[in-house]
């Protein structure tokens, strides 16, 4: 424990862990919500599939823009535009879930998605600024302290959530995920650590593909998607496992269940962070994949809550690891198998949990 003790007395590292974990606690909240909004108002699932996967895949698409953008503009400024139109569009989707207006609900989810905030990668890349030089050794422990922080996020967000919704609505959870988006990023827009502009090595200008050319980039960017795809489909088929197994309280119960799956991913992380494994990072990501895919799997055939809370922390703990794990590496190419497969598991568990509670109601 003493590299995350050493983590924890570099200068901004406070600022960045308690605030990146305040500012992106949105991240963990609005699928959630956004989910049971839009089912609550409209009452089709299948139109609340499509709102969260508009949010997530609008999302994806524009980062690489976004990303270009922050190493041209530096992250601050960006970060202040989109604290503010991120909230804005997450008022526009309550407008248009509670007019009921059926044909603009997606578009309103893909713009909150291309409106958050890029903040896990401006955070990302000021640790990587901290821990340059002398403090180089202190990097993996680092990041691997970012990452199991950051996946409280996907425990104390869902959580959240019921509890907004056993004390108010869903309509106030989405409420709240724009205000902690808007008050922290605006905190970290503003403090000194995220202003130091980082240089990992000299300034390469890139046109057309960019980072595409570069060697591994192409499988790490699959196996990359991949996760995030089963990410996005989790998050549909534990509500609807939800609402197929509880009579009452299923809202509730599909943010419990989102909560314990983030549970184990932190831990996983952590203990990561301290190990010295000898084989080689890509046949860990392969292995760690293997277990995310082996734990979405199962999601289709779990008999009730307590077993499916079960699956899902056995697969946490591997996330953060996995997050922790991707390097660009051209050795990736021979984990594109198993990337597919966390997909493939995904899509299957989402079929069965939709079409289970599509069955029921």
């Amino acid at each position: 424990m003493r590299k995350y003790t050493a983590v924890w007395r570099i200068p901004g590292a406070p600022l960045l862990l308690c605030a990146g974990v305040f500012a992106r606690l949105g991240m963990g909240m609005t699928p959630l919500a956004l989910l049971l909004v839009v089912h609550q108002e409209t009452g089709r699932y299948a139109l609340a599939g499509l709102s969260s996967g508009a949010y997530a895949l609008s999302a994806a698409a524009v980062s690489p823009i976004v990303g270009r953008l922050v190493d041209r503009l530096g992250a601050p400024l960006l970060l202040t535009i989109t604290a503010v139109a991120n909230p804005v569009a997450l008022i526009g989707l309550l407008a248009a879930a509670h007019f009921r207006a059926i044909s603009i609900i997606p578009v309103a989810a893909a713009c909150a998605g291309v409106t958050y905030p890029p903040l896990t990668a401006t955070i990302r890349s000021a640790w990587i600024g901290l821990t340059e030089g002398e403090r180089s050794g202190l990097r993996q422990a680092a990041l691997a302290v970012e990452t199991s922080v950051f996946e409280l996020v996907f425990v104390a967000g869902p959580l959240l959530v019921a509890v907004f919704i056993l004390v108010a609505s869903a309509s106030a959870a989405l409420w709240a995920s724009a205000f902690v988006t808007l008050t922290g990023t605006l905190v970290l827009a503003r403090s000194p650590v995220l202003r130091k502009p980082v240089r990992a090595g000299p300034p390469v200008r890139t046109r057309g593909l960019g980072p595409l050319r570069l060697p591994g980039f192409r499988p790490l960017l699959v196996c990359v998607a991949s996760l995030s795809v089963a990410f996005g489909m989790v998050s549909v088929t534990v509500p609807a496992f939800a609402g197929q197994h509880a009579s009452s309280g299923a809202q509730g119960l599909a943010g419990l269940l989102l909560a314990v799956w983030g549970l184990g991913s932190p831990l996983g992380g952590i203990a990561y962070g301290v190990l010295r494994l000898a084989t080689p990072l890509p046949r860990q990501l392969a292995w760690l994949l293997a277990v995310v895919a082996a734990s979405i799997a199962v999601l289709a055939v779990m008999p009730g809550p307590v077993a499916l809370g079960v699956a899902l922390a056995v697969g946490g703990v591997a996330v953060a690891v996995c997050v922790v794990a991707f390097t660009p590496s051209e050795d990736l190419y021979q984990v594109l198998p198993v990337a597919v497969a966390v997909t493939v598991a995904a899509r299957l568990a989402a079929f069965a949990a939709l079409r289970a509670a599509a069955h029921k109601h």
